[in-house]
């Protein structure tokens, strides 16, 4: 369980910070950064951070209950006082790498153009939809994947019982 605990952590963590390095520009365009920090705000990405944070930290809740059992509310507590804090403290500098990021694909006019979209009517109205959207499409995802893992189970049971495979 332990290392299940210890890949969950490196996936949830380790690859952002993994990508962060890759994709940093070493240079940017202050100009271009300006813009970019705009779109975050006008498409409200820390509020899209914040609901990413807590479905991590839900995940994370789950995986260390059951890593730990008849400790569910101190693991609860422990996510909520030592963990969530640390991510949300952490926030500021992926929002600024994020916004790097945008440089690296963008010229400040065109997230200029980018902006004005999101400022329009219905810019708005599909800042305001995804969420809803990127909820529904996890959970389809989610069952997609389990159907599709559920149906690979049957189909290669034999192969997989014969790889040692057994716990699924």
């Amino acid at each position: 369980m332990r290392k299940l605990l210890a890949i969950a952590l490196l996936l949830a963590f380790g690859f952002a910070a993994e990508a962060r390095a890759q994709a940093a520009p070493a240079t940017v365009n202050q100009e271009t950064l300006a813009e970019a920090r705009k779109l975050l705000v006008v498409t409200r990405m820390q509020t899209h951070m914040d609901m990413m944070m807590s479905h991590m930290m839900t995940m994370l809740t789950d995986l260390l209950s059951k890593a730990n059992p008849g400790k569910q509310e101190e693991v609860r507590k422990a996510v909520t006082e030592l963990f969530l804090p640390e991510m949300r403290a952490a926030l500021p500098g992926l929002l600024d790498e994020i916004a790097k990021l945008y440089t690296l694909h963008f010229s400040a006019d065109e997230l200029r153009q980018v902006v004005a979209f999101y400022e329009s009517p219905v810019g708005r109205k599909a800042i305001d939809t995804m969420p809803a959207i990127t909820q529904q499409s996890m959970a389809m995802g989610q069952a997609w994947g389990q159907q599709v893992a559920q149906r690979a189970i049957e189909k290669h049971a034999e192969t997989l019982r014969q790889r040692g495979i057994t716990n699924l």
